[in-house]
């Protein structure tokens, strides 16, 4: 019986954007998706236990959350922090900038999350390309605004407590989650696993699918 593999996508996205990653994953593991935008009971009783929770972005923050309350086989987190916005000497997000962007999304949200959208792909050598792709996974969900509060939790504590071992996928060139965070998660947690994409940003989810898989399996 293959082991059960539980995908969370990322905030301002619907859960179709781990679809191409569910299918390579789905040749070793039994993989399902959740829906973030469902509420939390909901989304609790659809992840079986014993279960590897593996989040990009936002979703890496419920993916960790959840294996504090359930037993969990292991928890992987693509393209996330643990601290999503920067504090002190934290590596993150500008709060000014997160700030900024969510009263943008509260006076205009379609311009804002396609903003959003493009900031995701930001630096990529085929970035107009890439964009077009990533704007058929954005999602128009009301819950968004609710969701995205969630970025501002800081999860260094709970990923100290962890029961599980933890892994950590990160791009070399990811706009949101800066690459020298990944000295600071090992200062923070000797035993967790890091394994860095060189040449991906924040998507690797969709660009950098072989590599993802090649870390995990």
């Amino acid at each position: 019986m293959p082991t059960n593999l539980v995908l969370f996508h990322g905030w301002g996205f619907t859960p179709d954007v781990m679809e191409p990653l569910s299918k390579k994953l789905s040749e070793t593991y039994q993989v399902s998706i959740v829906d973030l935008n469902k509420p939390i009971d909901v989304i609790r009783n659809a992840i079986p236990d014993h279960a590897i929770l593996m989040g990009w972005s936002l979703g890496g923050l419920f993916a960790l959350k959840l294996a504090s309350i359930i037993p969990t086989k292991k928890v992987v987190l693509v393209a996330s922090n643990p601290c999503f916005l920067a504090k002190d000497s934290w590596p993150g997000i500008d709060p000014e900038f997160f700030n900024q962007f969510v009263n943008e999304l509260k006076v205009d949200p379609d311009a804002a999350l396609q903003k959003f959208g493009y900031l995701q792909v930001k630096g990529m050598e085929d970035e107009r390309d890439a964009f077009k792709l990533i704007k058929n996974y954005l999602s128009k969900e009301l819950s968004r605004p609710m969701l995205l509060d969630i970025l501002k939790i800081d999860m260094r504590g709970g990923l100290k407590k962890t029961n599980c071992p933890v892994q950590f996928i990160l791009g070399g060139k990811d706009p949101l989650v800066p690459i020298k965070v990944h000295e600071h998660i090992k200062a923070l947690m000797p035993e967790v696993e890091i394994s860095i994409i060189e040449d991906a940003g924040h998507v690797p989810v969709l660009f950098n699918i072989d590599a993802v898989v090649q870390y995990v399996i």
